[in-house]
């Protein structure tokens, strides 16, 4: 097990990679899951894909917790 600080640098790396488009969901957790598998790699640290995918779940279901709220589409629509 990586420590979660780790985790939480390869995630934002992650985060940053150019290619996330943050349009299909799909697509944007195999870049996240490729990019911190990469991350840790390069860094020698041993984390399984179930791991990694765990994270990003959590890190993702933290995220839309946090934009729930957030109306700007909406009160520009109006």
């Amino acid at each position: 097990m990586v420590d979660k600080k780790y985790m939480e640098k390869a995630f934002m790396h992650a985060m940053s990679n150019p290619a996330m488009r943050f349009s299909e969901m799909s697509v944007d957790v195999i870049i996240l899951e490729r990019s911190m598998e990469s991350y840790l790699e390069e860094r020698n640290m041993d984390v399984s894909e179930d791991e990694i995918k765990a994270f990003i779940k959590d890190k993702m279901a933290e995220i839309n917790e946090a934009l729930k709220d957030f109306s700007y589409n909406d009160r520009m629509m109006k």
